[in-house]
């Protein structure tokens, strides 16, 4: 009997490049995958940014806190809790919670202090803030140079 040279494998011998097929399908889903994960995550984090930053433009001229665009009074300031707030803010129809700071910066000795939120800041969601500059005018009408900061959480 006469051997024959083709081997007792026949379509054994396709494993490998079926194999290295079935990789390199896999990789490529897996890098599709993740790089359309990143895009949406971006997106996300993109529209929240543009959410802070409207936030922040509506608390500025907020009628319950303002006298007009950036100028709040303490008068309104001492008045307002997070309750009257949510009112006309409801985190229910924003989609997101909110923390909002104001902070006396000068160095006058009459300083104002506010900081109302909605909830508990959370430790495992990330955080959206923005600080702006804004004007406090006192009871003796001195104006004070304050800071707002806001920060935007979204529910889970």
């Amino acid at each position: 009997m006469k051997k024959s040279n083709q081997g007792v494998a026949g379509f054994f011998a396709d494993i490998p490049a079926l194999l290295a097929i079935m990789i390199g399908i896999w990789l490529f889903t897996f890098s599709l995958y993740h790089t359309h994960s990143r895009y949406i995550e971006e997106v996300q984090k993109e529209s929240m940014h543009v959410e802070v930053e409207d936030f922040v433009r509506v608390v500025r001229s907020h009628h319950l806190l303002a006298i007009s665009p950036g100028v709040f009074c303490v008068e309104r300031l001492e008045c307002v809790n997070i309750s009257l707030l949510m009112e006309y803010l409801d985190p229910m129809d924003m989609g997101f919670h909110y923390r909002i700071d104001i902070k006396d910066d000068s160095m006058y000795q009459d300083s104002f202090t506010l900081s109302m939120q909605t909830s508990t800041l959370p430790q495992d969601r990330d955080i959206y803030s923005r600080t702006s500059s804004i004007v406090v005018v006192h009871r003796d009408g001195s104006r004070h140079l304050s800071s707002l900061q806001v920060r935007l959480w979204r529910y889970r």
